[in-house]
């Protein structure tokens, strides 16, 4: 039990860190998006995949951005994280009740219920609408 607890520290820790991490990195990719540095990376398909509309497929390091098509994609991205970034907070207090000790309880059973629908939600809908917001 000793083990699971110290474990769970742990977690809740790179949680908590991945909390702060994730939308910074976000803003600082859009913020940024017509640096060299960043393009290279989007150009590579490291930090942005090509989206296919039905013109062909568009790499986001061709773009030409305005203001408003940063702020749009940063919206569209966030809208794309957002079931993700949600799943941390659900993350978080299974693995915080896990260090109380209350392994199998209901609690973390509706939990696991509302990652699930997290994670299904994410897969179905958060994607295609985070791609239709980027262009």
């Amino acid at each position: 039990m000793d083990k699971i607890q110290r474990i769970s520290r742990y977690l809740v820790v790179i949680f908590n860190a991945l909390l702060v991490f994730l939308p910074v990195f976000i803003m600082i990719q859009w913020l940024f998006i017509d640096s060299n540095i960043i393009k290279n990376l989007v150009g590579q398909e490291f930090l942005q995949k090509s989206i296919s509309t039905p013109e062909g497929y568009v790499n986001l390091s061709t773009v030409c951005w305005s203001f408003l098509g940063k702020t749009i994609g940063l919206f569209g991205q966030g809208v794309g994280f957002l079931p993700l970034f949600c799943s941390l907070f659900v993350l978080k207090s299974i693995f915080l009740n896990y260090q109380k000790g209350e392994i199998f309880s209901t609690v973390n059973a509706s939990h696991y219920r509302y990652l699930g629908w997290l994670f299904f939600l994410y897969v179905s809908n958060a994607t295609s609408l985070s791609n239709l917001f980027i262009l």
